[in-house]
């Protein structure tokens, strides 16, 4: 067991077994996916920001004959609440003078927009030099 405490899955090189279904892939296991999980594991959890108003994007997988033919993701689409982008934007600005580095990604999911991108070249200007990276998945950017 993991130290999170989930199985892990099995090898790529593992024969097929009778004991998991032929649509078993990777992705349906997972590791720690809550903060409560990531604490127990030892990991930082001070600048996570959650959106309840948000589900967790839930991925479903079509696989064939060990293919995956198709995904269907179920998400909420459109803007954060200003608040939880705001608090993301604090704790942005807490954790700014311990950072080596900054990447900015949201994987196109609506997080990163103008008023954060302002808030990082303002942290960048007046705060100590952080080298800032981004993975432009937007054309926001």
């Amino acid at each position: 067991m993991p130290p999170c405490g989930r199985p892990r899955p099995p090898a790529a090189s593992s024969p097929p077994s009778t004991a998991r279904p032929s649509s078993w892939s990777a992705t349906s296991w997972s590791t720690a996916t809550t903060p409560a999980e990531l604490a127990r594991c030892g990991a930082g959890i001070a600048g996570i920001v959650a959106d309840a108003s948000r589900p967790t994007i839930l991925k479903s997988r079509v696989v064939a004959h060990h293919q995956q033919v198709v995904r269907f993701d179920r998400e909420a689409t459109g803007s954060h609440r200003t608040a939880v982008l705001r608090r993301l934007a604090d704790a942005l600005a807490d954790a700014w003078g311990r950072a080596d580095a900054v990447v900015v990604s949201d994987y196109g999911k609506g997080v990163v927009g103008r008023p954060l991108m302002e808030r990082v070249r303002s942290l960048g200007r007046r705060g100590r030099r952080v080298p800032v990276v981004v993975d432009p998945k937007s054309p926001r950017f």
